[in-house]
């Protein structure tokens, strides 16, 4: 983006905030520094657009006022598009997708993808590591459906034992390991079926691509320990706690695939369908409503109701090892 672009951005965002009463300062400057960040300005067009539209779009009197502020938006670069019809277009097509401005294409995104789960499941099999492709990446392979969206991170269930095998892995790799499992500040919501950030993650060294990693260990009758880490108060002091779900064996086998399936060259286990579908279908975040809607004519509903009617053993474990069960 060229410094008269980036002035531009900045006298846009100004004018649209002095509609905006209580927004400070403070505010004004990091929205300043998001947009103009962007390597081009047709990008900051369509995310600036994009956060005005959960402002005023789904208010009938506030539509006009969004048009008027979408013309604003388009003097930024009035080469990027055409009129507000075809930056509404845009919009759609980038929600419809699950695209974020600024990123990379979808065909760069895809074939990213690929090559990472050809590469580093190749490698998870080489060590042993048990583990299962999961997220809305395994279920559309397990499914059938064709990769569409653009997806900012591959999901893995890995068994917690293996944690060191995945950081030697990565050590020379283009993805930097983090382990928060310690650290982490998120706290527990039990009314959440998907609660956020992982605690164990790896970051792409040259784009927002991650490799997310939740914890599992493995029993000898077949079912698992989901373990998931949070930030907790006990007497009165705030400690690391660790969120332990039990899955019967019969649970396991209807929410991963025993085989596994063959992709991009190699082999791996996957998250099946029902089960993706049965803990996204309440969701109302945008790319979960997405990922429903791509599966819901290709999934076993008889399987989504045996998962709906099963239940899980929930305990709190604490650092100092102390727990209790819901």
């Amino acid at each position: 983006m060229t410094n008269e672009e980036k002035l531009k951005v900045e006298k846009v965002v100004r004018n649209l905030a002095s509609n905006t009463p209580n927004l400070s300062e403070e505010k004004i400057q990091k929205v300043i520094e998001s947009l103009t960040s962007l390597k081009r300005s047709k990008d900051a067009i369509e995310k600036l657009a994009i956060s005005l539209e959960a402002v005023f779009s789904e208010v009938d009197e506030l539509k006009e006022a969004y048009a008027k502020s979408l013309e604003q938006i388009l003097t930024i670069d009035e080469t990027a598009f055409k009129d507000t019809d075809e930056l509404l277009e845009k919009i759609k097509f980038n929600k419809g997708h699950n695209v974020s401005p600024g990123n990379m294409s979808i065909e760069e995104n895809h074939a990213l993808l690929n090559s990472t789960l050809h590469s580093f499941c190749t490698k998870l099999n080489e060590l042993g590591v048990d583990y299962y492709l999961v997220g809305a990446v395994s279920a559309f392979l397990g499914s059938g459906v064709p990769l569409f969206r653009y997806h900012g991170d591959l999901d893995f269930m890995i068994a917690e034992k293996d944690i060191n095998k995945i950081k030697e892995l990565l050590k020379d790799s283009d993805y930097v390991f983090e382990d928060n499992r310690l650290t982490v500040s998120r706290t527990y919501d039990p009314n959440l079926a998907i609660q956020g950030d992982h605690e164990v993650l790896a970051n792409h060294k040259e784009n927002e691509f991650h490799l997310g990693f939740f914890l599992f260990d493995r029993l000898s009758d077949g079912s698992i320990n989901s373990k998931e880490y949070y930030r907790g108060r006990k007497d009165g002091k705030d400690v690391p706690m660790v969120v332990i779900k039990h899955l019967p064996k019969e649970l396991v086998d209807l929410e991963f695939t025993t085989n596994g399936i063959e992709y991009a060259g190699t082999r791996f286990r996957i998250r099946t369908p029902e089960s993706l579908y049965a803990m996204k279908v309440h969701s109302t975040r945008p790319k979960d409503i997405i990922d429903v809607k791509a599966l819901e004519d290709r999934i076993d509903f008889e399987k989504v109701k045996r998962l709906e009617s099963m239940r899980q053993t929930i305990r709190i474990m604490y650092l100092d090892g102390k727990d209790f069960t819901h």
